[in-house]
């Protein structure tokens, strides 16, 4: 038995590394709720512009084939004024 383990131990020590992985787990699961929720707004929203005719895709600008880059926020035509090959 060594003299530190006599010792009585310091108010708050042992619990701040559980208080550290506490906020990491909650910081953690906050972000996968963000994510699962940016991820269903833009299913939904890849669902309802797919369920529009092609004349109402032409009058916002789009073709059916941009849908899901224009949900993501892809810029077609900038990109390929960037690479000019």
């Amino acid at each position: 038995m060594n003299a530190s383990s006599l010792l009585p131990a310091r108010p708050g020590f042992a619990a701040a590394p559980r208080r550290d992985i506490l906020s990491l787990l909650l910081d953690a699961a906050g972000a996968t709720v963000r994510w699962l929720a940016r991820h269903y707004q833009r299913r939904r929203a890849i669902a309802h512009l797919s369920s529009l005719p092609d004349h109402c895709l032409r009058d916002v600008g789009l073709h059916r084939s941009q849908i899901v880059s224009a949900v993501n926020g892809v810029d077609h035509d900038r990109a390929r004024r960037s690479f000019p090959y």
